[in-house]
């Protein structure tokens, strides 16, 4: 489906499947609350999870979600 007379190149292709990604991942409350959080800084998976009211499991796969839609980067504590 390319507009009439203009072919789409693959540059814009991939821009358009990024764009589509991150508007997916931002259709969730929680993760849009998720996002807002982080505002401010780094903060732990229990911290977030009190700040929203949700289970460490459920803010969990909301960050794989919004990490994998490159909005935000995760790192392991270290020991």
């Amino acid at each position: 489906c390319y507009p009439p007379g203009r072919m789409t190149d693959a540059t814009d292709l991939t821009t358009y499947e990024l764009h589509a990604a991150i508007c997916g991942v931002l259709t969730d409350p929680k993760r849009l609350r998720l996002i807002d959080a982080l505002r401010a800084g780094e903060r732990s998976v229990t911290e977030l999870a009190e700040a929203i009211g949700c289970s460490l499991p459920n803010v969990s796969q909301h960050l794989a979600a919004i990490g994998a839609a490159g909005l935000v980067a995760r790192r392991r504590p270290r020991r």
